[in-house]
C-alpha cells in the first residue's frame, strides 16, 4: 500500500512538473511559435490561451503575437476581439498585411478595414526616417546648431558673428583709408582724426578677437550638441516604452510594456 502511495505522488509531481514545463514553454517568443502552430492545425481555443500566455513575456515577437491572436480569434467569430488585436498587431508594425495565401479572404477584409478605420493612429506610429547629421557642418557656425535641434542659438550665433565681421571688415578699409599704408600713422595733420583713428583700432582688434570667440564657441557647441544628439538618437532606438490593452473574454486587460 505505501509503495502505491508512493508511485501515486510521484506520479503527480512528474505531471506538474511536466504541466509546469509546458506552461514556461508557452510563455515569450516560443509562445508564439507554439501559438503559430497550433493556429496552423485548427487549434484556435488553444493557440488563444497559448498566446495570451506568450504575450505576459514577449519579446521580439510581439507584433506576430497580436497577428496570431487576431486570427484565433476570428476563426472562433469573436470578431470584436479580433479587431482589437488586429489594430494592436497594427501598432506593432505600420506595414503589416496578412498573407492571402494563409488566410481566407474575409480575415483580410476585416484586417483592412480596421487599418483603414484607424488610418490616422497607425501612420503616427509609423517609424520616422533617420534624420541625417554631418560632422564638418559644425565648422559652419549656426548650421551647426540648427542640425543639431537648436535653432535659434543657430540664428543668434550666425547674427552676431555676421555683425562681428562685418564691423571689423569696415572698420579695417576705413583705417586703411585714414592711414599711411607704410608708417600705419593715422591722422598726422588732424588730432581729431587721430583720435577718430585710435577709436577705431580699438573697434578693429576688438571686432576682430570677439569673432574669433564666436566662432570657436560655434564650433564648440556644434560639435557637444552633435554628440548629445547622436546619443539620444541610439538610445530611442534601444529603448521603447508602451501600454496596450489586451482582448479578454470579460472585457480587456491593460498591460505596461518596455524593451530593451
Amino acid at each position: 500500500m505505501r509503495v502505491l502511495v508512493h508511485v501515486l505522488v510521484l506520479s503527480l509531481l512528474v505531471a506538474l512538473v511536466g504541466e509546469r514545463d509546458v506552461w514556461a514553454q508557452a510563455e515569450g517568443d516560443e509562445g508564439v511559435a507554439l501559438a503559430g502552430k497550433q493556429l496552423e492545425r485548427g487549434e484556435f481555443e488553444a493557440a488563444e490561451k497559448t498566446i495570451r500566455r506568450a504575450l505576459l513575456g514577449v519579446g521580439n515577437e510581439r507584433a506576430e503575437a497580436f497577428r496570431v491572436l487576431g486570427l484565433a480569434l476570428f476563426f472562433q467569430e469573436r470578431l470584436l476581439e479580433a479587431r482589437a488585436a488586429f489594430l494592436d498587431y497594427l501598432r506593432s508594425e505600420p506595414d503589416a498585411h496578412l498573407d492571402p495565401a494563409l488566410v481566407p479572404p474575409e480575415a483580410i477584409t476585416l484586417f483592412e478595414d480596421v487599418r483603414a478605420r484607424n488610418l490616422a493612429e497607425i501612420e503616427s506610429l509609423r517609424p520616422r526616417p533617420k534624420k541625417k547629421r554631418y560632422l564638418l557642418l559644425n565648422l559652419v557656425p549656426g548650421a551647426g546648431q540648427r542640425q543639431n535641434g537648436d535653432t535659434t542659438k543657430g540664428i543668434i550665433v550666425a547674427v552676431g558673428l555676421g555683425a562681428l565681421l562685418a564691423t571689423n571688415i569696415g572698420s579695417y578699409y576705413w583705417l586703411k583709408n585714414k592711414c599711411d599704408d607704410v608708417t600705419r600713422v593715422c591722422g598726422d595733420a588732424d588730432e581729431d582724426d587721430a583720435r577718430g583713428a585710435r577709436d577705431m583700432q580699438v573697434v578693429n582688434q576688438f571686432s576682430g578677437v570677439a569673432a574669433v570667440g564666436v566662432y570657436t564657441y560655434a564650433v564648440i557647441d556644434g560639435f557637444l550638441g552633435y554628440r548629445a544628439a547622436k546619443r539620444a538618437e541610439s538610445m530611442r532606438t534601444r529603448h521603447h516604452m508602451g501600454f496596450d490593452l489586451l482582448p479578454t473574454k470579460e472585457g480587456a486587460r491593460a498591460q505596461w510594456s518596455v524593451e530593451f
